[in-house]
């Protein structure tokens, strides 16, 4: 079994959707395998959480700050 190389880091997250305090986090496993670019992953935490009132997911933000999530380089382990 060979190592992964550094530039595939995996990532967990746990994905919120905005405005719907009622509903539980979706954990997320990122890899750049499985998402090779943000629109991807957008993509799929679109079809896993459902759209928004406005269509379908476009931006990350963290739920502390309000700074949006760029990349999924930004992405970090763990985090909501």
């Amino acid at each position: 079994m060979s190592a992964m190389p550094a530039s595939q880091t995996v990532r967990t997250v746990h994905i919120h959707k905005n405005g719907d305090k009622f509903q539980d986090p979706k954990k997320f496993v990122v890899n750049q395998r499985q998402y090779p670019d943000m629109d991807t992953f957008l993509d799929e935490v679109t079809k896993k959480l459902g759209p928004t009132s406005r269509g379908p997911l476009r931006r990350i933000h963290t739920p502390n700050t309000g700074h949006q999530v760029p990349t999924l380089k930004d992405l970090q382990t763990g985090q909501h």
